[in-house]
């Protein structure tokens, strides 16, 4: 399954359109943090990134997702509507880059 994901390298052009799933890691999966912002909690499963692993940022006070041959444990989000994307977009530091990655179903209990 691949499904759109925020990293941060870079601000390409979004592709959010093709699809309402996004994967999120860190302060993103908390109900309380995702209320905030969109005011609800959207429809989520846990999942895995695979290939990825969390990183510290030079320069940044936050971490982000980086090329690995790890995995990142995370929450997928499947309904996210356009407004709700742009929320998040804006929400994202300026230099993240969304990309497509593959997820796997990650453990139940998340």
């Amino acid at each position: 399954m691949t499904q759109a994901n925020s990293t941060r390298s870079g601000r390409p052009g979004r592709s959010s359109a093709a699809t309402s799933d996004l994967f999120v890691y860190g302060t993103l999966i908390l109900d309380q943090v995702i209320r905030t912002l969109i005011d609800r909690v959207p429809a989520h499963e846990p999942a895995i990134a695979r290939g990825w692993r969390v990183a510290r940022l030079p320069d940044l006070p936050y971490p982000g997702l980086v090329p690995d041959n790890g995995h990142t444990p995370g929450r997928l989000y499947t309904d996210l509507t356009t407004r709700e994307w742009a929320t998040l977009d804006a929400f994202e530091h300026p230099t993240y880059t969304l990309t497509a990655i593959e997820v796997l179903p990650g453990p139940a209990g998340r």
